[in-house]
């Protein structure tokens, strides 16, 4: 049990250094901003795989892109809980698991699909899961409209 013990505060603590160093959540000035949304072109059609996610710059957001049934889908590389990126994560059923804290992310819809189940891929207890999420409640990361116009696709952003 010492061990345990040891070991997860040994993972919060990275948490919270990744934590500092990341970029800080969106402003409201920023939420302003998304909500006044510009067309960016991202890419050709062709580049973005089935079930694997390309990191782009999108008008100065970094925005994760992929092709989830043959529909493009792109969200903000950003964790809802902390402000870590999500391209070092995997995908598991149209979803993007986060890499520092296994909350998992629909990658068409944003919407919240498991908070903070664990620490860089290792599943824990509920109670641990609770300390995790630091007290927030779930949260979703946002998504952009994508639209194809021959073979270049564009993000409302």
């Amino acid at each position: 049990m010492f061990f345990i013990t040891d070991w997860i505060k040994s993972l919060l603590r990275q948490l919270i250094r990744e934590y500092r160093q990341a970029q800080p959540l969106a402003t409201e000035a920023e939420k302003q901003q998304e909500s006044s949304m510009s067309k960016v072109s991202v890419g050709s059609a062709s580049q973005f795989v089935e079930g694997r996610f390309t990191k782009v710059d999108a008008g100065g957001t970094s925005v994760l892109v992929t092709r989830i049934n043959g529909d493009l889908c792109a969200v903000r590389n950003q964790c809802a809980h902390l402000p870590v990126p999500l391209d070092g994560g995997k995908i598991e059923d149209g979803a993007v698991v986060c890499p520092f804290h296994n909350s998992k992310y629909d990658l068409c819809s944003g919407a919240n699909m498991d908070w903070t189940p664990g620490v860089a891929g290792v599943r824990v207890p509920g109670w641990t899961s609770r300390l995790i999420a630091l007290g927030q409640p779930p949260k979703n990361i946002t998504a952009y409209p994508v639209t194809v116009e021959g073979d270049e696709v564009f993000i409302d952003i």
